[in-house]
């Protein structure tokens, strides 16, 4: 899925061009994408995985290199919000981007 299917149900800390150039300019700093879905979302858990993929596609296309990129998807396990409501709801339904320092050795 892309990500203009996810529009509606992404919302993104700033405007989405402004996103692009800080996330292109900090190119010193690793990217993790954390999906989510509230409970009511059947298959949630794919749900949260094809959300941060489309993210993660999105941000590919605009130049930034995937090698920089971890994603993991939650499903419902991390609601923000109340289940109990659809504003709640819609606020579960989220793609978190932390950006992060990259591990000099990875491997130690």
């Amino acid at each position: 899925r892309r990500l203009d299917e996810f529009l509606s149900v992404i919302s993104f800390p700033c405007s989405r061009p402004a996103l692009e150039r800080k996330l292109r300019r900090r190119d010193d700093v690793d990217i993790l994408l954390r999906g989510h879905s509230d409970e009511r979302e059947t298959d949630g858990f794919d749900l949260s995985e094809s959300r941060v993929r489309a993210v993660r596609a999105f941000l590919a296309d605009q130049g930034v290199s995937v090698r920089r990129i971890a994603w993991v998807g939650f499903g419902d396990a991390q609601p923000v919000a109340t289940n109990e409501t659809a504003a709640g709801r819609q606020r579960n339904r989220r793609v978190e981007i932390v950006l992060r320092e990259p591990d000099p050795d990875p491997y130690s």
